[in-house]
């Protein structure tokens, strides 16, 4: 260590090379007992897990299943906002904000506000209440403004065209394959098909926006194959393909085959498309369905399982159809069917998953109740995150504050015994075993490492430090060429001290 020793160096390190053996000594027994405490512990917060884990199970399975059918992604936590709520990390105090007007006495570090609410939309759905959107949905959708490209849309579309309000034009520019823009002579009706054809191709979108003067922005629903020129045709209707079109999948004007193509078979709002995505879906609704064992829901769970199973046989029942069977009168009705049945029962399974789901709120300082009934999954899940974090005895709390516990008394046994190894090589250092008596002989606890002839030095907390050589020795008793006072005593931790 390069140490430079006077008395008052010599005094201090070894006074540490006493102490520090006896501190780690002392770290192993708070270990020993900190590790016994924490395998109780643990096993405590093991079954305090388990239920928590269930009850989150069961409400990602609710959550999961619920974005699936109207797009609602809930606003959870994660683990990273336990381990935060955990070590009082901020900004994650309270779940999932903190309160306006936090109340100083209240003590959770997770609070019972733990269903955060919509907190974003997902990228593919089912069902959507509301006014269509364009492109994640799958069988909503009713054909009145605005339009959209729902699975009964494009149904409609296909066969009876579409016929809204607003001038036929033309194209100022050429339409590109892959534009979100298009430029016209005269002006479009916001939210509503409009047909462009010309050049060969054809390209049915939504209006969505104005950009400026004539030009929109715009939804691609069925893209065309190749450039349609400017002078293109502009319309805000059509009548569709006649059923003979549709069976044979050839549009008897050759400029509409790209719009033929898109609308049944070709791309990813064609219906054959829609309705393997649909399947994608409900499939992964299935899933989340045969997972969720929520005991007080079972029937709901039960009937929902059997109306996908019925639904699913339907749906390949038409895919399975030859070529352009699937887009006969008879068989796009039945399509079209399937998906307003399923429109119309999905609002009752959201409300089931949502009254499953219930919720919490606080009801006081350090208190809080189930908004719903005691069995809602919001709530149970809470009951376990609380006793698990929330109190100063908190499972997990405990279990955290051990494993921190346990690495500082590591962290400070590994420095003791380090410096042991350094002072070591710099001092050798034995207490005495029995009290001066002002003679020359003193009793150490070892005197292994003193050897006669060597120059010492005899300290004391209280005593002055008095030089002196080992005149002889004999077993831990050694004799010196100085008297050594009956003040210096074992009380007063005395110690014979030999620079290495």
């Amino acid at each position: 260590m390069g140490l430079v020793f006077d008395a008052a160096t010599r005094k201090s390190v070894s006074k540490q090379m006493i102490a520090l053996p006896l501190q780690n000594n002392a770290i192993d027994s708070m270990l020993d007992s900190i590790n016994e405490e924490k395998a109780v512990n643990d096993n405590i917060d093991g079954g305090n897990d388990v239920f928590y884990e269930n009850y989150a199970g069961l409400v990602s399975n609710n959550e999961i299943e619920r974005s699936l059918k109207d797009g609602v992604l809930a606003g959870t936590f994660v683990e990273a906002d336990i381990e935060n709520a955990i070590d009082r990390a901020d900004p994650n105090l309270f779940y999932p904000v903190a309160p306006a007007t936090p109340n100083p006495d209240y003590v959770p570090f997770i609070c019972p506000e733990v269903n955060g609410g919509n907190a974003t939309t997902a990228a593919s759905y089912e069902y959507n209440a509301g006014p269509p959107a364009k492109g994640v949905l799958l069988c909503n959708e009713a054909t009145s403004s605005p339009a959209g490209n729902g699975i009964e849309n494009l149904s409609t579309v296909i066969q009876t065209g579409f016929a809204h309000a607003g001038a036929a034009t033309t194209l100022t520019g050429n339409y590109l394959v892959g534009n979100t823009t298009i430029t016209t002579v005269a002006a479009l009706t916001l939210g509503q098909y409009v047909l462009v054809a010309g050049s060969g191709h054809s390209m049915l979108c939504v209006v969505l926006s104005v950009v400026g003067g004539f030009t929109y922005n715009i939804y691609v629903v069925c893209e065309s194959t190749g450039t349609i020129v400017a002078g293109g045709a502009v319309s805000h209707s059509w009548t569709g393909f006649t059923e003979p079109e549709r069976t044979s999948l050839t549009a008897t004007v050759p400029t509409y085959q790209d719009l033929m193509g898109a609308l049944t078979t070709v791309g990813l709002n064609s219906l054959v498309e829609r309705v393997n995505t649909w399947e994608v879906v409900i499939a992964a609704q299935r899933v989340q369905l045969v997972a969720n064992d929520d005991p007080n829901h079972t029937v709901e769970v039960t009937a929902e399982i059997a109306s996908i199973d019925v639904l699913k046989i339907a749906l390949d029942n038409w895919l399975a159809l030859v070529g352009g069977a699937k887009f006969s009168n008879v068989n796009l009705a039945s399509l079209s069917l399937l998906s307003s049945n399923r429109r119309a029962a999905n609002p009752a399974r959201i409300a089931e998953t949502i009254t499953a789901l219930g919720g919490v709120t606080r009801t006081g300082v350090n208190t809080y109740a189930p908004t719903g009934v005691v069995d809602d999954l919001y709530y149970q899940r809470y009951v376990y995150l609380d006793v698990r974090i929330n109190m100063v005895f908190g499972s997990l709390r405990k279990s955290r504050n051990a494993n921190k516990g346990t690495a500082n008394l590591t962290y400070t046994k590994g420095n003791n015994t380090f410096l042991e190894s350094e002072y070591a090589g710099a001092l050798a250092t034995s207490k005495i075993s029995a009290n001066a008596d002002g003679s020359v002989r003193i009793a150490l606890e070892d005197a292994t490492q003193f050897l006669i002839a060597d120059n010492v030095y005899v300290l004391s907390e209280s005593v002055a430090e008095i030089a002196a050589t080992i005149q002889n020795k004999s077993g831990n008793v050694l004799t010196l060429n100085v008297s050594i006072p009956g003040t210096m005593t074992v009380r007063d931790l005395t110690r014979v001290v030999k620079e290495l």
